[in-house]
């Protein structure tokens, strides 16, 4: 796995300077250069309908504040390890898009965020949203996490990271994926397929399919395993069990029948989880973007 470039936005609060640890943390176990973003403008109100009129408008009233904003992503630059490579970037507009734009145009191989919660009426979550748009692999935390475990603990012993599967076609990207994190961290890897029905002999078959995503030569070094049941309750359940400290799974594309089919159980897994997520794309879309956020 190429991890050349982190991006990490942040808001400035705990949770995101946790974020910004943990992306530095992996920087510096791959020798990347690490990203911070930092959005000037909330989302224009719906009754403009020329977004960029009012985001003219607001930066001359908004000087102050984008020169707090550069003070505040300076300051925490400096934080961190001297030879780190590193630099920050303001986007405005609306912060998905923005964020979006920003990863393509580096491009990011890794995108890095702190999650507030789910949406709701009052509480748009940008996090969700990038589950559907990211280009690159989103990870994840929440607030009762501890971010960087599965890195900073790695140079001990093999860290337990669960990595659930559905057989797609999918799949087999996933497992490359965790296999060749696995090549940069000492990482045990568990794979687990559920299955909505209850146990029964033909999951002799279905275990033999989850070995088969694995190459022969990898199969020795990784845990199997099956259950059965609601898919986002015994993905958790196994993490838990396993003492995980990362979760690695797919993501699957934007379509209305792959979102009813996956989204919720992402969804689930991204808000519930006692560990970062990590989401891997179907297809990395690494296409620089011109965008009139940047």
């Amino acid at each position: 796995m190429a991890i050349r470039t982190v991006l990490c936005p942040t808001d400035f609060t705990p949770l995101s300077d946790r974020a910004v640890s943990l992306a530095a943390h992996i920087c510096e176990r791959f020798g990347a250069r690490l990203v911070l973003e930092h959005n000037l403008d909330p989302r224009p109100p719906t009754a403009l309908s020329v977004n960029w009129m009012w985001s003219e408008e607001q930066k001359a009233a908004d000087a102050g504040k984008q020169e707090a904003a550069e003070r505040r992503l300076l300051a925490d630059l400096g934080q961190l390890a001297p030879e780190l490579p590193r630099e920050a970037r303001l986007t405005r507009g609306p912060m998905d898009e923005g964020l979006v734009a920003l990863a393509r145009a580096l491009p990011a191989d890794l995108l890095v965020i702190g999650c507030h919660g789910w949406s709701s009426s009052a509480h748009h979550s940008l996090t969700e949203r990038l589950l559907e748009t990211a280009p690159c692999p989103l990870l994840t935390l929440s607030a009762q996490e501890a971010s960087d475990e599965f890195v900073a603990s790695a140079v001990d012993a093999p860290v337990p990271v669960l990595v659930p599967l559905d057989l797609s076609p999918h799949s087999r990207r996933t497992v490359v994926q965790a296999l060749e994190l696995a090549a940069g961290l000492p990482l045990k890897l568990h794979f687990l397929h559920v299955e909505a029905r209850p146990f029964e002999p033909g999951f002799v078959s279905d275990c033999g399919r989850l070995e088969a995503l694995v190459p022969e030569s990898s199969r020795g070094t990784v845990a199997f395993h099956i259950r059965s049941g609601r898919r986002a309750d015994q993905i958790l359940a196994t993490a838990h069990e396993l003492g995980a400290r990362l979760i690695l799974m797919g993501s699957h594309g934007k379509s209305a029948i792959e979102r009813f089919f996956t989204g919720a159980t992402a969804r689930e897994v991204l808000h519930r989880a006692e560990c970062p997520v990590w989401f891997a794309p179907p297809a990395r879309t690494t296409r620089p973007a011109t965008s009139a956020w940047l």
